[in-house]
C-alpha cells in the first residue's frame, strides 16, 4: 500500500519527546513557529514519511511529576507526565514504522533527580536507560501489534542536549547540578 491508502502505516514516524519536541520556547515559554519534527518534514516527504508529533512539556522518561504542572497544563495529573506509562497510548494511535525519542531534560529537575536514588555520577546512565526503556516498549508493542507494517521497527533515541543554567531554567526546577549532568549525556546515550 501507498501512504495515505487505508491500512498504510508505513509512512508514519513518531516523534515522541517533552517541551523540546513541542517546541517550547524556554526562554519565554511560547511556542516556536515550526517544531524540530516539522522542520525535518520536507527530507521525510521524499521518503514517504510523515511526521506525527506526540510531545508533552515537563515529561519524563519514567516518572509522574507532580510539580505543579497543573497551573499551566489545566487538568493534568502527576502520573500525565509518565513518558513510559503514557507511550503506549501515543504509539497505538498511530502504529508507526519509525519512532524517534528525545527524553531525558525534565528527569534534571530537581524533584525528579531524587527519585533515581542514586548519586549523580550515575545519574547520565540511569537517564539514558529510562530512554531505553520506553524504546523496549515500543518494539514489544510492534511485535504485539495486528497492525505492524513489518517485522521490524526503527527507533532513533536522541542525546538531549546540555541545559543552561539561567533565571529561566533556575524558576523551571534546573540548576547547575542539572547542567554538570545533562554535560555527561553524550556518553550516556552513545
Amino acid at each position: 500500500t501507498h501512504r495515505g491508502e487505508p491500512g498504510s502505516f508505513d509512512g508514519r514516524v513518531l516523534f515522541y519527546g517533552d517541551s523540546l519536541t513541542w517546541g517550547m520556547a524556554h526562554d519565554s515559554t511560547k511556542r516556536y513557529f515550526k517544531t524540530w519534527p516539522r522542520e525535518l518534514e520536507v527530507r521525510l516527504d521524499v521518503y514517504n514519511l510523515k511526521p506525527i508529533e506526540a510531545a508533552l512539556c515537563s515529561r519524563t522518561t519514567r516518572w509522574d511529576d507532580d510539580g505543579g504542572n497543573e497551573t499551566w497544563l489545566p487538568g493534568s495529573k502527576p502520573e500525565d507526565f509518565n513518558g513510559l506509562r503514557k507511550f503506549a497510548t501515543a504509539f497505538q494511535s498511530c502504529w508507526p514504522k519509525w519512532v524517534v525519542i528525545l527524553l531525558g531534560t525534565n528527569d534534571l529537575k530537581r524533584r525528579i533527580r531524587s527519585k533515581y536514588n542514586c548519586s549523580n555520577a550515575e545519574l547520565p546512565d540511569k537517564i539514558a536507560e529510562s530512554v531505553a526503556r520506553v524504546g523496549n516498549l515500543a518494539r514489544e508493542l510492534h511485535l504485539a501489534s495486528p497492525f505492524r507494517c513489518g517485522d521490524q521497527i526503527n527507533i532513533v533515541i536522541v542525546c538531549p542536549p546540555r541545559v543552561l543554567v539561567n533565571r529561566h531554567s533556575l524558576a523551571l526546577d534546573y540548576d547547575h547540578i542539572s547542567r554538570d549532568i545533562s554535560a555527561e549525556f553524550p556518553r550516556a546515550f552513545a
